[in-house]
């Protein structure tokens, strides 16, 4: 079908940090570097401060490539 599947990351109080927008029919998944490469810079800031990012995420995306792509851009993945 036609249609588009936004995907937005946003902070543990749900305030916005980056957003893309993909045809409905891509995969989801696919969008996690996308949007942890536009906060490459907040990420930074946080291991400076000594907090370690986190990205929750739930079993739709559950997978190793999904863990390894999260764990290259210095986020720790908390997945269900």
């Amino acid at each position: 079908g036609k249609g588009v599947t936004t995907h937005l990351l946003v902070e543990k109080s749900g305030r916005p940090l980056a957003v893309t927008s993909t045809p409905a029919s891509g995969d989801e998944r696919q969008e996690i570097g996308p949007l942890l490469i536009k906060i490459h810079a907040l990420i930074g800031e946080l291991w400076k401060k000594g907090k370690t990012p986190i990205l929750e995420a739930d079993k739709g995306y559950d997978s190793e490539e999904v863990r390894k792509e999260v764990l290259f851009h210095k986020v720790f993945p908390l997945i269900a």
